[in-house]
């Protein structure tokens, strides 16, 4: 089965306490939203070093929910230097849909 989430590390860290894993899920979703919003804008541009700090952060938070996928893809967008436009917007295309579908996950999960 395709795994979207292990949150058995963000249990570890916090507890099984729902309110706190609610909050900690919420932070996530907002500061990934915010993140991805950047991302989008310096796709365009050829800002790398703050396109691979924006990418660095999403995989800190990606790693924090235990989405290990979106971490990889968070990781791969870190490394692209020197990648056109066209393949940043194919990457951040792919890690918006994982996003997503862990955004899901996450409120299925932690309600």
């Amino acid at each position: 089965k395709d795994v979207v989430a292990d949150l058995s590390n963000m249990i570890d860290l916090v507890g099984s306490d729902v309110k706190v894993l609610q909050n900690m899920v919420g932070v996530f979703i907002r500061q990934s939203d915010e993140i991805f919003s950047h991302l989008r804008e310096k796709t365009a541009k050829k800002d790398s070093h703050e396109w691979s700090e924006l990418a660095h952060k999403l995989k800190g938070g990606a790693v924090s929910v235990g989405s290990q996928k979106l971490a990889k893809l968070a990781e791969e967008a870190e490394k692209m230097s020197a990648e056109t436009q066209k393949e940043r917007q194919a990457l951040l295309e792919k890690a918006e849909e994982e996003y997503k579908r862990l955004c899901e996950f996450l409120q299925k999960e932690v309600a």
